[in-house]
């Protein structure tokens, strides 16, 4: 009976449970993902945050299973975010890197994604140029890894801006190389006109300048090598580059107390055709486009590094940066991941244009109505040949302050070329 006793309570337990109403996971809640980005913008600046969260919307509405949790910190805190992040194994499924070495540690511990696997499996490659390709596969730092771990928010090129009605007036002709280039400083320089208008408050327009003489002597990978310890910051062609640069200066090419010049300043100048050129990034052309900043009108051009003797690069071959990077936990990628991605990232170039006007570095699909000094920069980014990088892309930060406060010194005639060069060499020994 005892037995019979306890049986009959199994059953009637049994059979209680089985009349409770189904209350419990619905049959798709096993699709349900909370995808999870860190970036350092929100939404509501001009970012890479933007088009994301636009994109991720769209995919939302058709995928109401999916949510995307955006979280912000500034940038100044990112590197330590994610290195407590990465300790524990829990990156977010995607996030904003800011420094290439803590890129590269990613990379070489396997906790990012292969984006070039990412982009065969989905059939995405024909978003990123093979010159995006190629220069982001630069800037992500892996010497010797071939395949590319980040992907771009926005895509800018340098060079010198120059004013056209003046080159006209004066009878100069965009200069191919150097010897020409420094000629048109010279009869400007004669005529009462600065030739350019530099930021030195700033100090990496200085450096910017030489670098891009040494890639011009040595070729697109010479900063590369350099920053990796395997080409001397006092090789001759680097001494060359910085005796360029203090020669500037030292002519007067560059206008009376560079050095405490800013950007604002340095802009306002050329804006108002107070000089002939001006080197700087294509993010300048928000300031060309701006018709209360810019007096010029469409009266402005642009011009890649001209070629100096021996040449070894091309004059197309434009220092090219990225923003920020974008990167791929590998933790808990999965379907669900995959397809977010590949909607936000095939969408990524049309909807950066569209709703904040910015070149991402991802190719475009559509045309689209851009201010005038946006198409021009779009039009030598496609006519652009291989991406360079500038002198501290790669420098440790100490490196990287003594390369910058010390081509003050140089340009002021306050350090010979070969300290300055063997300044940045005792980093690398």
């Amino acid at each position: 009976m005892k037995g019979k006793k306890v049986l009959s309570l199994s059953m009637a337990a049994l059979l209680a449970a089985s009349m409770v109403p189904a209350t419990a996971v619905s049959a798709d809640s096993k699709d349900e993902r909370t995808i999870k980005v860190l970036t350092i913008w929100n939404e509501n600046v001009q970012g890479g945050t933007q088009t994301l969260k636009k994109l991720s919307d769209e995919y939302c509405e058709q995928h109401p299973e999916i949510k995307v949790d955006i979280e912000v910190v500034a940038q100044t805190d990112m590197n330590s975010k994610l290195s407590v992040l990465a300790a524990s194994n829990e990156l977010p499924d995607l996030f904003i890197e800011v420094d290439t070495a803590q890129a590269n540690t990613f990379i070489t511990q396997g906790l990012v994604k292969n984006v070039d696997e990412f982009l065969a499996d989905n059939g995405l490659q024909d978003i990123l140029s093979e010159s995006t390709h190629d220069g982001l596969i630069n800037l992500q730092g892996t010497t010797g890894v071939d395949d590319l771990y980040i992907l771009p928010t926005e895509q800018n090129i340098e060079g010198f801006w120059y004013n056209k009605k003046m080159f006209e007036e004066n009878g100069w002709e965009v200069p191919t190389t150097m010897d020409e280039f420094m000629k048109i400083c010279e009869d400007a320089s004669s005529k009462g006109i600065q030739p350019l208008s530099v930021d030195g408050v700033d100090k990496f327009y200085f450096t910017r300048l030489w670098g891009g003489y040494a890639t011009s002597k040595l070729g697109t990978d010479a900063l590369v090598k350099a920053n990796a310890g395997e080409l001397s910051w006092s090789d001759d062609a680097f001494k060359e580059a910085y005796q360029w640069v203090a020669d500037l200066n030292d002519k007067g090419y560059m206008g009376a107390g560079v050095t405490t010049v800013d950007s604002a300043t340095m802009n306002a100048v050329f804006l108002s055709g107070g000089a002939a050129m001006e080197y700087n990034g294509s993010w300048f052309a928000s300031n060309l486009n701006n018709e209360e900043e810019n007096s010029l009108g469409e009266d402005v051009g642009f011009f890649g590094f001209p070629q100096v003797e021996g040449a070894k690069a091309e004059q197309k071959d434009y220092v090219q940066n990225y923003g920020t990077s974008w990167m791929i936990s590998n933790k808990n990628y999965d379907d669900a991941l995959n397809d977010w991605l590949t909607y936000v990232f095939s969408g990524y170039g049309d909807t950066s244009m569209e709703t904040q006007g910015v070149l991402s570095g991802f190719e475009m699909k559509e045309d689209h109505d851009m201010p005038y000094y946006t198409k021009l920069v779009s039009d030598m980014i496609s006519e652009a040949g291989t991406a360079c990088v500038w002198p501290e892309y790669k420098m440790p930060s100490e490196g990287m302050n003594t390369s910058l406060n010390n081509s003050q010194m140089l340009v002021l005639g306050e350090m010979s070329p070969e300290d300055y060069g063997a300044s940045l060499d005792a980093f690398y020994k």
